[in-house]
């Protein structure tokens, strides 16, 4: 399972290649959160992929994480890559301000890339072909 965060600027263009691949849930309730459902509706992958919304304890859903993706167009200080960091999971996340100087000590594998759908997809991929865990939890890569 992998899991990234529905919030504010997030690229729903990435759904369509992200759900394809792995499914996911999304975590988080920002102004996209809507317009992320509506996507995963219209190409037919919410059987793949799930919101929930904002929570008080997220933890329960990270901890079985493969991977988390952090797709936002801005952040303050990023609470959610922090929190993934804390349960050593592989991160994959947009170059938003903060980005770099928030990973650059992580001792496991993480991308930042560019904020688009294709290097999202991009970077998606790459980290798990690194990561085995990821590979051998989901069969249908």
């Amino acid at each position: 399972m992998a899991i990234y965060e529905a919030g504010n600027g997030y690229h729903t263009g990435a759904i369509d290649d992200f759900a394809g691949l792995l499914g996911g849930s999304g975590l988080g309730d920002g102004n996209d959160l809507e317009n992320c459902k509506k996507k995963s509706q219209e190409l037919g992958v919410n059987n793949k992929v799930f919101f929930y919304g904002a929570m008080a304890n997220p933890y329960p859903y990270m901890k079985h994480c493969d991977i988390y993706v952090q797709p936002s167009k801005h952040e303050g200080f990023c609470i959610t890559l922090s929190e993934a960091k804390l349960f050593d999971i592989p991160i994959i996340t947009t170059d938003f301000t903060g980005a770099k100087e928030q990973l650059g000590n992580y001792n496991h594998s993480w991308d930042i890339v560019n904020y688009s759908s294709d290097s999202l997809f991009k970077g998606i991929v790459n980290i798990i072909k690194v990561n085995d865990s990821v590979i051998n939890s989901h069969t249908n890569l």
